[in-house]
This record gives structure tokens, sequence and C-alpha cells, in this order.
């Protein structure tokens, strides 16, 4: 849970509301935006990562094996290490 940023990158979120054919569509937009051409030139020229992105239905999945496999005294650290109460 710590480290999944690390694993993820700075992954972007819908709230749960949004309806499923609005996310399949912003899915979609992102990966065709990570992978043009001009878009990569100008994220290396800043030195942002490049690599492949993660779609967003593996990442959906890994953050809910992340958060289901979460022990109580591991989601209390986490929330000690990142200021949440």
């Amino acid at each position: 849970m710590i480290n999944a940023p690390s694993l993820t990158g700075m992954p972007l979120i819908a709230p749960p509301e949004v309806p499923a054919e609005r996310i399949a569509s912003l899915r979609q937009a992102f990966l065709q935006m990570a992978r043009d051409a001009a878009f990569v030139q100008d994220a290396q020229r800043i030195g942002e990562p490049t690599e492949a992105p993660i779609d967003g239905a593996t990442l959906h999945g890994l953050y809910a094996e992340i958060i289901s496999s979460a022990t109580e005294a591991t989601a209390l650290a986490y929330k000690q290490l990142t200021g949440q109460k």
C-alpha cells in the first residue's frame, strides 16, 4: 500500500458515480494521449517518464488488490505517514 505510487506512477482518478461509459472514454483518451508522439517527446524533454502507461482497468485491479490486502495496522501506518486522521 505504501509503495503503490512507485509501482503505478501518479494515477488519474474519478469519483465512483461517474458512469462506466464515461470512464471507458476517459481511459481510451488517456492511452491515446500517452502514446501520442508529440506528447511523448514533450514528456521526455522535461524529464517525465514515458514508459508504457498502465491501462485503467489494470490500474484499478492493482489498487483493488492492494486495498483488499491491507491489514488494519497497514492502513493506520499509511494514514499516519500521509497525515490523515
